[in-house]
């Protein structure tokens, strides 16, 4: 469950909501023919970690298609921390899928203490890296880029939360074997 949760946290393209104000909305920002003849409009745009949602209408933000963070968007918006939020994403969904396939091929087998011992670090290691995916709300997208108002948890983060609960549970509970 915690696998799941973390492929579709990280490939949501609604993590956060953020609200700004501007003359050209979100897509058309990163043109370089930027028009400032219009009076600034807000706006509220979902946006992921590797992908954005393309409204259908622009007063219906929370409905559309996802599309793909073009170069020259990647190139306006990121820094460390959204790189860092990006990473530590994937290192969960691995981190996942290894931990997965571990216990379902050991799951007639019992294991040693270092055995539990290590998959109790690597349950702490994906409750970490899904924790820290959430570098997201410090990065220049939420925090300056077009002087964003306010950068909410959305549907995606939402269930990076719920993976994340789910990363301590499986954390708790090896702890525990470990222990006994």
């Amino acid at each position: 469950a915690a696998f799941a949760s973390t492929v579709y946290g990280t490939a949501s393209c609604r993590f956060v909501a953020i609200e700004f104000t501007n003359t050209n909305g979100f897509e058309e920002s990163f043109n370089n023919n930027r028009d400032t003849d219009n009076a600034p409009t807000t706006y509220k745009q979902a946006v992921g970690l590797y992908q954005w949602l393309r409204p259908t209408d622009e007063l219906q933000w929370d409905s559309g298609a996802c599309a793909g963070y073009q170069q020259t968007m990647l190139d306006d918006i990121s820094d460390s921390y959204f790189d860092a939020a990006r990473a530590f994403a994937v290192f969960g969904i691995l981190l996942a899928i290894f931990q997965f396939l571990w216990v379902f091929m050991t799951s007639c087998l019992d294991m040693n203490r270092f055995q539990g011992i290590l998959f109790c670090l690597l349950s702490f290691l994906g409750m970490l890296s899904t924790g820290l995916t959430f570098l997201f709300n410090k990065s220049y997208l939420c925090t300056q880029a077009f002087e964003a108002t306010s950068c909410q948890v959305d549907e995606g983060g939402l269930v990076m939360i719920a993976a994340l609960l789910l990363w301590i549970v499986t954390f708790c509970l090896a702890f525990w074997f470990v222990l006994h």
